[in-house]
Order: C-alpha cells, then structure tokens, then sequence
C-alpha cells in the first residue's frame, strides 16, 4: 500500500490543482492523479494500492461520457 494511503482521481490539471491547494487549507495529504475517462473498473484497480479513492465524478454515472 501507498505511504498516504489516500488517493484522489482528477479529470484535468484544473482539478489537480485545485486539490493540490485544498491540501494545504485542510491539512489532509493525499495522492492526487490526473485520470481523464476513467470507468469504475479503472477505480478498481487502483483501489488495490490505496485505503481510499476519491474521484471529482460520480464514477457510476452513465451519462458522464
């Protein structure tokens, strides 16, 4: 497992930074990864390595593509 074990999925570089900077205002680190169009099968995988995964989208979402 990850050192923070704690991971936040983002779509874009407007979102990881926006994470990035929440950190530091919550005082919570956390693993941030840019994942654009990941499916929940995607989350998945990941959530193998960490504790917690976190995603700026409902990954469930039909709509969403």
């Amino acid at each position: 497992m990850n050192g923070s074990k704690k991971i936040f999925l983002v779509e874009n570089q407007a979102e990881y930074d926006l994470v990035y900077a929440l950190q530091f205002i919550y005082g919570s680190e956390v693993t941030i990864q840019i994942l654009p169009h990941a499916s929940w099968i995607d989350i998945e995988l990941v959530k193998g390595k960490y504790h917690a995964v976190y995603t700026t989208w409902d990954p469930f979402d039909r709509n969403r593509f």
